[in-house]
């Protein structure tokens, strides 16, 4: 048996008796032949003949190549990538350490385990000039037993490597490492951190001994000269998507076995895709944490389980008798690394847990007092890490757990308070420069922070905060608004809305009220609820002329603007804007008279004033391109192309959506890049470039669908049943046309409503099919067409008509008769 490999602890299991017993026989063996460890004593049995060496198979090879490797009852799952990158490690000849480091319940020593059995399979499959690469073997070492006994770590490496101390004066290290000089083998040590103060005897290994290499796992780096560092997060997972291909991740894979596990008939239900997205995202990928999470599907819906996690780390535990107790809870293995903290070092860490997805060292600093030297001891004990964007992150479950102990100590408060300040000052500081040159830089900004932003948020709201949420407001509107995050915005100002509503609105609340509600609308209309958005927007303008805040008048009456033209009265909406205009001329605001000249140039578009749309749009991207607000010059020149092609400019139509759409995709503007695409679809269209419009229209109803945007869905059904009606696929076509119906409906957009009618009468003459589209063109009011497009589009279907059938009355509704909604729908499901 010690020939086959077999570890004293496998022997005794072999045999059914005590391990004790087994260390007994072997020490008598080794007195009576004389022996210093296995090897020889095998060496020497064999030169006596009490010990035939056999020719082995590679099997055999695998079982005397790795020595105490704890057996494993399950599959291992995942880290793929972690085992090419540690395999490879092991196989460099100028990598002696390694150390691999992650917080608790990370699966560092499952990890090490599947590295050993990686090894030890591709042991034969490794070029020739490793073939003698580990051959003394690989031992797997659990330092944990000797946690309070760090003087036993020569012992414990010495029993691991079934070495018998001699009694020959000399001391144990010097025995110890004597034995392992000539030895060529891979040594793991399973739990180092505890130890930390008796690392040297890692480095003394290392120096006496050649041809070892050493791999610790641990919570906390070693600080040696020859360490390799290898740190390891959670486990894969789409974090920011949810698709098919996530149940395929690891996170989700080691669920579904450990679900399985627990309940023998467990089916997932692909209807709680999301709650078991949730259940990886809250534990961060940690194993631990979805193996206790899995526990509890026999009882709870994956759901329930996602909101218990979020309710408390204590529900991440088990009853299970035959785990190690740090491993039975969450909260057992941080309240371990929590016990090994100084004083201060646990006030920072509590500070910390205030923040949500990362900070700046900055930041950290001015809210939680954490200095540089301090923060970098964090990453070394894999409390926190540094990411790519060099910000400092910490788990989720850590930052829970020390959350807790903040709320304990009763300091939760004001560090909630600090942090609300720090980044209310922070988009206070941000306003100007979203207005103007460092626009994309102040975006990031807010970006990167957008999770500690809404925390900060929530906390200024709740607590009434009326400095505070001012600070917020504008900046975060800017933002919802140029990175079309619009529901996001919606949220949060509910939020606020509600929060300030429940108690009496008082004089000082109320002008506040009234800011909120107007970009509130302002975010809805941009959804396409627009009854919606102008009760929001007349709620604020009755609130804020009584306080006599005339900028915010002036927003309020564009912003209604918008949603007038959206519901089809053109000249209320121009009436609106060149009231807003005067006020911000007024103040002598730039930026708002850029962008009130922007609307009011579409305003003139609409009553059918070419020439007057142009020039206004011009001089709004003048001002724009002056202040250099990216944001802006997009949308005027958006605009601009529109009015082109409205004049039959389509190359330069293009060229106006083309450079739109450039600096949208810069901005990372969802909105205006869906925009600037529809356009792009209706140039082509109109280019008899069918395929390409086709291709643009497909992408931007991809875009407005993803972000709820009904007004942009619409117009990209339209412009999309167009494309496709040239290309032969009329029912395609058709199904587009009665989709894009049923949205305007739902929004009430009379204008899209007309524009689909027009659609469906062009494709009716395409079939051939000239007495229905006689009957629709009745309902369609010629007033309502001021563009140029649609004037020749209504045209020349009315001559195609006349030719087809001579002799009948070719007319469209008088202005304003127009029939119900409900009898233009039906028209449409019908043809």
């Amino acid at each position: 048996m010690i020939a086959g490999g077999l570890s004293n602890r496998e022997i005794a299991e072999e045999l059914f008796i005590a391990h004790s017993t087994v260390r007994w026989y072997i020490r008598q063996i080794y007195n009576k032949l004389g022996a210093e460890d296995r090897d020889h004593a095998i060496v020497i049995a064999g030169q006596l003949g009490l010990h035939m060496q056999d020719e082995s198979s590679d099997e055999d090879t695998l079982t005397r190549t790795i020595k105490n490797l704890p057996t494993q009852l399950n599959d291992f799952v995942g880290r793929e990538q972690e085992l090419r990158d540690l395999f490879a490690y092991a196989h460099n000849p100028n990598i002696r350490l390694i150390s691999i480091i992650a917080p608790g319940g990370m699966g560092k020593s499952r990890l090490a385990i599947a590295l050993a059995e990686y090894i030890g399979a591709n042991a034969t499959n490794t070029n020739q000039e490793n073939d003698q690469l580990f051959h003394d073997g690989i031992y797997f070492i659990d330092l944990t037993s000797i946690e309070d006994q760090v003087e036993f770590i020569i012992p414990t490496i010495a029993e691991g490597l079934d070495y018998r101390f001699q009694q020959d004066g000399r001391d144990l290290k010097q025995q110890l490492l004597q034995y392992l000089q000539s030895k060529n083998l891979l040594l793991i040590l399973d739990n180092f951190e505890h130890l930390l103060d008796k690392a040297t005897i890692v480095s003394d290994i290392l120096e006496y001994a050649p041809n070892i290499q050493i791999i610790v796992t641990s919570r906390e780096r070693l600080r040696l000269t020859f360490e390799t560092v290898y740190n390891i997060v959670g486990m894969t997972f789409q974090d920011n998507r949810i698709t098919e291909a996530f149940l395929e991740s690891d996170a989700a894979s080691l669920f579904l076995q450990s679900a399985r596990r627990i309940k023998s008939d467990f089916e997932f239900d692909p209807h709680e895709m999301y709650s078991l997205w949730r259940i990886c995202g809250l534990v961060g990928g940690m194993p631990l944490g979805i193996i206790l999470a899995a526990s509890w599907v026999d009882t709870l819906s994956l759901g329930e389980i996602a909101d218990e996690i979020v309710r408390s780390i204590d529900f991440l535990s088990s009853n299970v008798r035959d785990i190690p107790q740090r491993q039975k809870s969450i909260r057992a293995v941080f309240q371990n690394t929590w016990q090994r903290l100084s004083e201060p070092e646990q006030n920072i860490l509590m500070k910390l847990s205030v923040f949500r997805g990362g900070y700046t060292r900055e930041a950290s600093e001015k809210i939680a007092g954490a200095s540089f030297p301090i923060l970098q001891s964090f990453i070394s004990k894999s409390l926190i890490w540094h990411d790519k964007q060099h910000r400092y992150r910490m788990h989720n479950l850590l930052r829970q757990f020390a959350e807790h102990q903040l709320l304990t100590v009763g300091d939760i408060e004001i560090t909630q308070q600090a942090h609300c300040g720090y980044f209310g000052e922070k988009l206070s500081g941000l306003r100007s420069q979203l207005r103007g040159r460092e626009q994309l830089s102040a975006l990031d900004s807010i970006e990167q922070d957008i999770e500690n932003i809404r925390a900060g948020w929530y906390h200024a709201v709740k607590q009434e905060a009326i400095d505070l949420i001012e600070d917020y407001l504008k900046s975060l509107y800017y933002f919802f608004s140029m990175r079309s995050r619009i529901n996001e915005g919606i949220e949060l100002f509910s939020f606020a809305i509600t929060s300030l509503t429940e108690t009496s609105v008082t004089s000082n609340k109320r002008p506040l009220l009234g800011r909120v509600l107007a970009r509130q609308g302002s975010l809805v209309h941009r959804l396409g609820h627009y009854e919606q958005a102008k009760q929001l927007l007349e709620t604020a303008l009755n609130v804020l002329e009584k306080a006599e805040a005339k900028d915010e008048v002036a927003f309020i009456l564009n912003n209604l603007a918008d949603v007038t033209c959206s519901l089809g009265d053109y000249n209320k909406a121009v009436q609106l804007i060149e009231e807003g205009l005067a006020i911000f001329q007024q103040l002598e605001d730039e930026w708002s008279i850029a962008s009130t000249l922007n609307n009011l140039s579409v305003g003139f578009y609409r009553i059918g004033d070419l020439n007057q749309a142009e020039a206004t749009c011009k001089r709004s991207l003048v001002i724009s391109k002056r202040l250099d607000d990216q944001h802006g010059v997009a949308t005027s020149l958006v605009n601009l192309g529109a009015f082109a092609h409205d004049l039959g400019k389509l190359d330069e139509a293009k060229y106006y959506y083309q450079a739109s759409l450039n600096i949208c995709e810069k901005l990372h503007d969802r909105h205006g890049i869906a925009a600037a695409l529809t356009n792009l679809g209706r140039t082509s269209y109109m280019q008899r470039e069918y395929e390409e419009g086709k291709d643009y229209c497909e992408e931007s109803l991809s875009l407005c669908r993803n972000l709820g945007d009904l007004w942009g869905t619409t117009a990209a059904l339209i412009n999309l049943g167009d494309n496709v009606c040239r290309l032969g696929e009329l029912q395609l076509a058709r199904q587009y046309f009665r989709d894009a119906m049923q949205t305007a409906q739902n929004i009430e957009a009379y204008p899209l409503m007309v524009e689909i009618l027009v659609s469906m009468l062009e494709l009716l003459v395409i079939e051939e099919k000239y007495e229905k589209a006689c009957k629709l063109l009745t309902s369609i009011p010629y007033s309502t067409f001021k563009d140029v497009e649609t004037d020749n589009r209504i045209e020349n279907i009315k001559l195609t008509l006349k030719e087809k059938l001579p002799g009948t009355l070719i007319a469209h509704r008088e202005p304003f008769e127009l029939p119900p909604i409900d009898t233009i729908i039906e028209q449409v499901f019908t043809l």
